[in-house]
């Protein structure tokens, strides 16, 4: 990978982990959404948008919680965003799992029967952890049309643990994030 290219990288997911962390409380929150956004749901997905100083950002989201809702074990938050330097637009999947995970194996992520991907982790905060998966070519494709994706992540000293992950609406939620994006 080129130098240029390393940094255009670093950039987007700098961009995306600083916005999904922001998101994040509002989407480990058990059952609260945030009052201050307006939400529509697509299927399985929420999305949310927030104007701040006269911008709009929007992100959407699912969480999965233990069988008693008493613990939310996986969060997807997805956000499109415009990368400055090429003007580019790109969706992209952050994972966030609860605190206490191996960080070395990072997560993995299985979209329909398709071949496993595995994300490193980035950064852990008081929340989770959150690993960032840029969404395009074909990826993005299954992922709008598909119905299931496997998150795997492992805690300290335990088996990996895998969740469903819904794709149910994802791709009309990424379509209109990508809209809101572009004013449109």
């Amino acid at each position: 990978m080129t130098m240029k290219k390393n940094t255009v990288l670093w950039s987007v997911l700098a961009a995306f982990v600083a916005a999904a962390f922001m998101a994040a409380p509002a989407v480990f929150a058990a059952d609260k959404y945030n009052p201050a956004a307006t939400s529509t749901d697509f299927d399985d997905w929420r999305m949310e948008c927030q104007t701040k100083d006269g911008k709009k950002t929007c992100h959407a989201f699912q969480k999965i919680a233990t069988k008693d809702k008493k613990q939310i074990v996986l969060a997807a938050v997805v956000s499109v965003v415009k990368v400055q330097k090429t003007g580019e637009t790109v969706a992209i999947l952050n994972l966030i799992s609860p605190l206490g995970v191996r960080l070395t194996p990072g997560m993995a992520i299985q979209i329909e029967k398709e071949k496993q991907v595995n994300v490193p982790y980035q950064i852990c905060t008081g929340i989770g952890c959150s690993a960032s998966l840029k969404l395009d070519g074909d990826l993005l494709a299954k992922a709008k049309n598909g119905k299931q994706a496997l998150v795997a992540y492992q805690r300290a000293g335990a088996k990996p643990d895998t969740f469903a992950l819904s794709l149910k609406g994802l791709g009309k939620t990424i379509d209109v994030l990508t809209r809101n994006l572009s004013g449109e």
